[in-house]
């Protein structure tokens, strides 16, 4: 995406941060948190509340560090000094919630991919005492003038984009 920004090929991408391009400016727009995502075969859904030590104690399904969010993941488990037991790295978000629903561990996933699940197999939990997140921005070109376009499509996810994570 930041390469057909770069290209001319999109006026604007919504894109999680940080994004270290000279050509690239961004646009805070929110901040996302991040979801334990665990069938019912892991008691850490059952509890009233999860701390993050406690994501220690399940095997975890963890998103390749090449993916930001990977990265991101990766980052706030070193930060929180966790030693997860990780069963499988895989560099697709749409894989780490198909071995979940398989019941072969947890993860942490984004609001958003819980927000948009349509199936029922998966439950999604906040971690109550250091919520992992990630910023959500509006990515675009920095050498080029904004449309009024991109500008609105801008304003309208800014809007609406909370309003869909609250349905959690």
């Amino acid at each position: 995406m930041i390469q057909k920004i770069i290209d001319a090929e999109l006026d604007v991408g919504i894109t999680s941060l940080p994004i270290s391009n000279k050509l690239i400016q961004t646009e805070e727009l929110l901040t996302e948190p991040l979801l334990v995502a665990s069938t019912q075969k892991y008691d850490v859904i059952s509890r009233a509340s999860i701390q993050v030590k406690e994501l220690d104690d399940f095997p975890f399904i963890a998103l390749s560090e090449v993916h930001c969010l990977g990265e991101q993941v990766q980052s706030f488990c070193y930060q929180q000094d966790l030693d997860l037991n990780i069963v499988c790295h895989t560099a697709q978000l749409s894989t780490v919630q198909n071995c979940v629903a398989l019941e072969l561990g947890i993860s942490l996933v984004p609001r958003a991919l819980a927000v948009s699940d349509p199936a029922d197999q998966i439950v999604y939990r906040t971690i109550s005492d250091t919520a992992p997140q990630r910023k959500i921005a509006a990515a675009t070109h920095a050498r080029r003038h904004i449309s009024s376009l991109a500008r609105q499509f801008i304003e309208i996810v800014s809007s609406e984009y909370p309003t869909e994570f609250s349905e959690i």
